[in-house]
């Protein structure tokens, strides 16, 4: 990862040598002199350390949008580098665009990694601090599930710094970081609930809201919906308990519709798990993922009849009661209170 002593890692190097060759090919080829190619890419030479230095700086340095816009800029330069070679050398060949789609997708993947080595690295410097902080304060709570006032009030800690925190663009599983951050404010905003100071519980509730749904439109991150959903729960049980009634119930709102979506999935799904666990030559561990799965769909609607529930109760407050008995109606069907 990039320190700021070397000016980044390896993929600051790759980038610039991508760059380099970019400039000095096209001025080697017309002036015939090597030494431009030889100056722009020989180490220890200082266009070679410069180059590095504001490549470092570019991706760790800059506002996010400028890290994503240089990105993307390095890895359309090099995907624009090896098309144009492919086609210079093997043009007219009916290999040409073959071989230069395989290269572009090629160098792109490679690309990719070596901006996000310096992203990560650039981040890790900046945040390595906030990111312990996330780390120790859930390794706390899990370590005291059941905290009194006392040392609620004592772990809630400094935690200024972590709101804001987002994952940084180009790494690689952004989704279950985006995810450890929101559970981070979720566990403080229930420690600042246990000593009775609302206000900071539903701050920290709105941050992890807000951080997983960043979490949801990132690649792999709609597999984390349950957590959003969580996020959206507390956020509005938080509101409901400042009194804020109509914000909790738009929230809450939201939240449903996740929860609905959720139990849709689960309702089409397992029926084929269903049917593959009744085969004749189905295994044990399939028979009993069955139940497992099963136990997991019905904590799902149990969940969601909650929900449901408890948006009608907010609706009946907002004298919206035709609302309120249609959601306990679906929330009966799905489920049943007992007695």
């Amino acid at each position: 990862m990039g320190s700021g002593e070397d000016f980044g890692s390896w993929g600051a190097a790759l980038i610039w040598a991508v760059l380099a060759a970019t400039i000095g090919v096209p001025i080697w080829l017309w002036t015939g002199q090597e030494l431009w190619l030889a100056l722009l890419l020989l180490p220890g030479i200082g266009f070679t350390g410069a180059g590095r230095a504001a490549v470092w700086l570019a991706l760790a340095a800059l506002p996010r949008r400028g890290i994503l816009l240089a990105g993307w800029s390095f890895v359309a330069v090099a995907v624009a580098d090896v098309v144009a070679v492919a086609v210079w050398k093997l043009s007219p060949s009916g290999w040409t665009w073959p071989v230069a789609v395989v290269s572009a997708l090629v160098v792109a993947a490679v690309m990719y990694l070596a901006v996000a080595a310096e992203v990560v690295g650039g981040w890790t410097l900046t945040h390595g601090a906030a990111l312990h902080l996330v780390d120790s304060g859930i390794a706390w709570d899990k370590a005291h599930p059941q905290p009194d006032r006392y040392s609620s009030l004592l772990s809630a800690g400094r935690t200024a710094e972590v709101i804001g925190l987002r994952p940084p663009p180009f790494a690689i599983g952004t989704h279950v970081l985006a995810d450890k951050l929101g559970e981070f404010h979720s566990r403080i905003a229930r420690r600042h609930w246990v000593v009775d100071d609302t206000a900071a519980a539903l701050r920290h509730a709105a941050e992890s809201t807000a951080v997983r749904r960043e979490m949801v439109a990132m690649p792999l991150g709609r597999a984390k919906t349950t957590s959003f959903a969580q996020s959206l729960y507390e956020e509005a049980f938080y509101l409901d308990e400042l009194g804020r009634t109509r914000e909790a119930v738009a929230l809450r709102a939201e939240e449903i519709e996740l929860r609905r979506w959720i139990v849709g999935r689960f309702d089409r799904k397992f029926p084929a798990l269903v049917s593959k666990a009744t085969r004749p030559q189905a295994k044990t561990t399939t028979k009993c993922l069955v139940i497992e799965v099963e136990k997991l769909g019905r904590s799902m609607k149990d969940t969601l009849a909650l929900a449901l529930r408890a948006q009608a109760d907010g609706l009946s407050e907002l004298d919206r009661a035709d609302e309120a008995t249609a959601l306990r109606a679906e929330a009966d069907t799905i489920a049943p209170l007992p007695g």
